[in-house]
């Protein structure tokens, strides 16, 4: 909802109080197809999937 100029969200992905710069809407134009992960990530993401017994998103 809006209050003059103050915009309240919720469900974002972010800590509460920090400041937001931008907010965009989703668009399919906004999908980022091919990305790096770093290694890390990726032997991390691997053990988690194993252990939980299922696939996680990126």
């Amino acid at each position: 909802r809006r209050e003059e100029n103050i915009l309240h969200v919720e469900g974002l992905d972010l800590y509460d109080g920090t400041p937001i710069l931008d907010i965009k809407p989703y668009t399919p134009e906004r999908i980022i197809k091919d990305i790096t992960l770093p290694e890390w990530y990726v032997k991390l993401k691997k053990k988690v999937e194993e252990k939980i017994g299922r696939s996680l998103p990126i």
